[in-house]
């Protein structure tokens, strides 16, 4: 897993265990590392989007 999706993952969580306990200093600690991840992937995304570009022009060249 790539650290910013393991960063995603762990606010995330963080987030949800707050929540469930009723610690409001861990649901804006889990919030704010889950901006920071979204932060971190950002750039990761546009990059993910130009393979996903490529592979589709890929695979209609493969099924021809």
């Amino acid at each position: 897993m790539h650290p910013d999706r393991a960063e995603l993952a762990a606010g995330a969580k963080q987030l949800r265990d707050a929540i469930t306990a009723g610690d409001s200093a861990g649901v804006v600690a889990g919030s704010q590392q889950i901006a920071t991840g979204l932060g971190h992937y950002g750039p990761i995304r546009e990059q993910i989007a130009a393979l996903v570009e490529q592979a589709i022009v890929q695979q209609r060249l493969y099924v021809k």
